[in-house]
């Protein structure tokens, strides 16, 4: 699977995951989700790419783990190692 399709997918799950946060900045949180995301696009350096990954998936965990969801039991499948 190409790079930018997971990286969409990584987009899609937390935009859903913070769908779900409890709280009463949520729409907040989903405008700053959507904003780095889209500050990013762009980026071409290997390393900053990955380095922006990662924070992305420390972020959807931390969601999950305020709104209850886990991936683990869910049909989601997001990966964002190389090719193998």
């Amino acid at each position: 699977m190409a790079r930018s399709v997971q990286i969409l997918m990584l987009y899609r799950h937390i935009l859903r995951a913070a769908q779900r946060f409890p709280s009463i900045k949520r729409e907040q949180v989903l405008a700053e989700i959507k904003q780095e995301f889209h500050k990013n696009k762009d980026l071409t350096d290997p390393g900053r790419v990955e380095k922006e990954i990662q924070l992305a998936l420390r972020s959807l965990e931390q969601l999950e783990a305020y709104t209850g969801i886990n991936r683990k039991e869910s049909d989601w499948d997001v990966s964002l190692r190389g090719p193998i």
